[in-house]
């Protein structure tokens, strides 16, 4: 969907083996740090505060300009502030169809316990609803307004 990834701030060496992303930070880099740029992939910690803290940096760093097109992966805990938040700036969000597998560092895979949902950012919502309408439903704005 995002073609090249430009960065993936929250991120493990082995998760890049399928992410393959231009540059990425690890726990000890502190992802939420310093500026995000260009076509983002986002899986944050789901723990909290990181996972408001993760999300509220892509809606910040989005609406700076700096993220030009990003896909976030969380929970669909969509009772949440964190989520709410995300809702009200992306473009389009998917929810998936069933549980999306995560392989953890030492590659054992892991049955997450609830559902999950990608938030995408960007001007290509059609282009996202094509590419993810295989892995869930998928909800978007024709157009985006200021908030």
């Amino acid at each position: 969907m995002l073609g090249t990834i430009n960065l993936d701030p929250a991120s493990s060496d082995a998760a890049q083996r399928v992410v393959r992303a231009k540059e990425y930070l690890t726990k000890k880099d502190n992802g939420l740090a310093g500026e995000w740029w260009g076509k983002v992939w986002l899986n944050p910690p789901y723990a909290q505060p990181l996972i408001a803290e993760f999300t509220k940096k892509l809606i910040l760093e989005t609406c700076l300009g700096r993220v030009k097109e990003a896909i976030a992966l969380t929970h669909n805990y969509t009772d949440t502030v964190w989520f709410q938040d995300m809702a009200q700036y992306a473009s389009a969000i998917c929810f998936t169809r069933g549980r999306v597998a995560f392989a953890k560092a030492d590659g054992e895979i892991a049955a997450p316990m609830h559902g999950q949902a990608f938030f995408y950012f960007g001007d290509d919502v059609e282009k996202f609803a094509d590419v993810f309408a295989d892995v869930g439903f998928v909800v978007g704005r024709i157009e985006c307004s200021d908030h």
